[in-house]
C-alpha cells in the first residue's frame, strides 16, 4: 500500500526503514512488512506491479496475459466484471468473461440464444443451431437435415426424374448467405456412392447461373476449393469431366484459364469480405488484388470498394478496443493503395459516408472510424474538411455530418495538434 502521506520525523530516522540506499523517504515510500522503504529499493524487491494502475500488488495477486493484477484490477474487456479466480478467455491481447466472449465471437443461436458448440448453420447475418433452422411453415427441420434427406433422394430419382432439378431450386439461392459449395460436398455422401453427385450440384450451379454473375459462381468454387473429380466417380476420365460440365453451361468452373479474364468489382467485394472475415494476411490480401484486380486498381470505384470492405469489419466489431485492434491491423491495406493522395482520401471518405447510410449509421460508429483514421494519418485533415463541404456524393450525408460534428469541431480547433502533444 502507499503510505499516508505525513511521515513523521521518527519514523523517517527509523535505521530498520533505510534498508539499503540510505535515501530520505518522501510520499512515494512503501511500507513492506511494517517497515518503510524507499521506492528504489521497493523495486528492486520483486514486488510485482499491477497492470492495470501500476502500483505493488501486496496481497492476492491475479496472473493472466502473462501480466499481473491486482484481483480487482483484472476484469473482463466487456463488462469490467473480476474475474476472482474463475477461467478467463482471450481474444487479441484482452480477456473476456466465459459469458461475453461467447456472445461476442462464439455462435449464438437466432432463436434460443444458447451457444452452439457444433454444426453451426448461418443464414441472412445470423447463426441457428441444426434444430432450430426449421421451416416456419410446416416446422420442417432444413441445412444439417438435407444430408438426411439426400440420403432417400437417389432413390426417389426413379419415380421423380427431374428430382435434382428441383434441389437446384431449392438450394442454389442459400449459396449466397447459407450454405457453401463445401458444405454441400460433406453432404452428399450418399450421392458420389450411387454416382449422381455430379449431376445434383451441377443441378444447383445451374440454377445458381440465374440468381447471381458467372464471376461470382466462379469466386465461390475457388474459395470451395473443390474440382469437378470429386463429384464423379473414381474413374471418369477428363473428358467426360469436360463433356458433362460444358453441356449444362458451367466450364468457367474447370480451370483458370477457363475464367473469366476481368474479375468483377462486384465478385471481388464478396471475396475480399471472405478473406478479412477469415483472417488472411495483409500481403495475402494485397497479393490477391494484385493478381486478380489488376484493370481496376486506383480506379474512383476501386478505391471506394477496398476501403468499404476494410472498414465494413470495423463496423462489426461490439468491443471498442478490438475495432480499434482490428483498424490497427489492416490500415496498411488502405494505406497501400490510397497511397498520400488526396483525391483517393476524399473517395475513402465517400466510401465510408455510404457504408454508414447502407448500415442505417449504427450510433457513434462513423465519427469512432473518423478519428481512428485520423489518428493512423490515412486521410489528411484538408481532406476531411474538403470531403464535409463536398456535394460530389450527397446520399446518407447530412446524416453523417451531423454524427461526426464532434469531431469536425475538434479538427477545426487551430491549436489541436499542439494539444495532443
Amino acid at each position: 500500500m502507499f503510505l499516508r502521506n505525513t511521515i513523521g520525523a521518527n519514523t523517517i530516522t527509523n535505521a530498520a526503514a533505510l534498508i539499503k540506499t540510505n535515501e530520505e523517504l518522501n510520499s512515494s515510500a512503501r511500507e513492506v512488512d511494517d517497515k518503510l522503504v524507499c521506492l528504489p529499493c521497493h523495486d528492486s524487491m520483486g514486488i510485482p506491479i499491477c497492470a492495470a494502475c501500476h502500483k505493488p500488488i501486496e496481497g492476492r495477486c491475479a496472473t493472466g496475459l502473462k501480466k499481473k493484477w491486482h484481483m480487482e484490477h483484472f476484469v473482463c474487456a466487456y463488462c469490467e466484471k473480476p474475474f476472482n479466480e474463475h477461467p478467463y478467455f482471450e481474444k487479441k491481447g484482452l480477456a473476456y468473461c466465459e459469458l461475453h466472449y461467447n456472445q461476442i465471437f462464439g455462435d449464438n443461436c437466432f432463436i434460443c440464444g444458447s451457444l452452439i458448440s457444433v454444426d453451426c448453420i448461418k443464414f441472412e447475418m445470423k447463426k441457428y443451431c441444426p434444430h432450430h433452422f426449421e421451416c416456419c411453415l410446416c416446422s420442417k427441420l432444413l441445412g444439417n437435415d438435407l444430408k438426411t434427406n439426400l440420403e432417400s433422394a437417389y432413390d426417389a430419382s426413379f419415380d421423380i426424374p427431374r428430382i435434382w432439378d428441383f434441389y437446384g431450386l431449392l438450394l442454389a439461392p442459400s449459396l449466397k448467405d447459407q450454405l457453401s459449395l463445401s458444405n454441400l460436398y460433406s453432404v452428399s455422401g450418399d450421392l458420389r456412392e450411387n454416382e449422381v453427385a455430379h449431376v445434383w450440384i451441377g443441378s444447383i450451379l445451374q440454377v445458381a447461373k440465374k440468381l447471381f454473375t458467372s464471376d461470382q459462381i466462379y469466386q465461390l468454387w475457388l474459395l470451395s476449393k473443390l474440382n469437378w473429380q470429386m463429384f464423379f466417380p473414381e474413374n471418369t476420365s477428363v473428358d467426360e469431366i469436360e463433356d458433362f460440365v460444358t453441356e449444362f453451361g458451367l466450364e468457367f468452373t474447370l480451370n483458370l484459364k477457363s475464367s473469366p479474364e476481368k474479375l468483377s468489382l462486384q465478385s471481388a467485394e464478396i471475396h475480399l469480405k471472405d478473406m478479412l472475415s477469415s483472417g488472411s494476411s495483409n500481403t495475402e490480401i494485397i497479393e490477391w488484388i494484385e493478381t486478380k484486380l489488376e484493370h481496376h486498381l486506383f480506379t474512383k470505384e476501386f478505391i471506394r470498394l477496398i476501403t468499404k470492405v476494410v472498414c465494413n469489419l470495423f463496423y462489426s466489431k461490439s468491443v471498442k478496443s478490438e475495432a480499434e485492434s482490428y483498424m490497427e491491423d489492416r490500415i496498411s491495406i488502405l494505406k497501400k493503395y490510397i497511397d498520400n493522395n488526396e483525391s483517393y482520401m476524399l473517395q475513402a471518405l465517400f466510401a465510408l459516408q455510404l457504408l454508414d447510410t447502407e448500415l442505417q449509421h449504427p450510433p457513434q460508429k462513423l465519427a469512432h472510424l473518423f478519428f481512428q483514421i485520423h489518428d493512423k494519418d490515412l486521410i489528411l485533415e484538408k481532406v476531411f474538411l474538403d470531403w464535409e463541404n463536398s456535394k460530389e456524393e450527397e446520399c446518407g450525408k447530412g446524416v453523417a455530418v451531423k454524427s461526426i460534428k464532434q469531431f469536425l469541431v475538434w479538427l477545426k480547433e487551430p491549436d489541436n495538434n499542439s494539444e495532443s502533444e
